[in-house]
């Protein structure tokens, strides 16, 4: 199966995993959890040249739980787009 690359857009300081569901690019059980953190199915690997948030301890031990330990693994859910993610790749896993 081969990867395509596909443009999305969404409002300055929207959640990324919000952005991803109303652009229908995801599967129906991304983020099921409704954002509590609680499930992981929006982690997403984020293009280095994005300067990421400080990770939260329980999102960090969510994710090392499911085997994501790059730090550039991070639950869409917890991050809110700024200027740095224009024009920049984010990987769905």
């Amino acid at each position: 199966m081969g990867s395509t690359l596909t443009e999305v857009s969404g409002r300055l300081n929207s959640r990324l995993a919000t952005v991803l569901k109303r652009s229908e690019v995801v599967t129906p059980d991304f983020a099921e959890c409704n954002y509590k953190l609680t499930c992981a199915s929006c982690a997403v690997r984020i293009d280095e040249r994005i300067t990421l948030p400080q990770i939260s301890k329980e999102e960090e031990d969510l994710l090392a739980n499911l085997g994501y330990t790059d730090p550039q693994f991070r639950c869409s859910c917890q991050l809110r787009l700024t200027f740095d993610y224009q024009d920049k790749l984010i990987k769905f896993f």
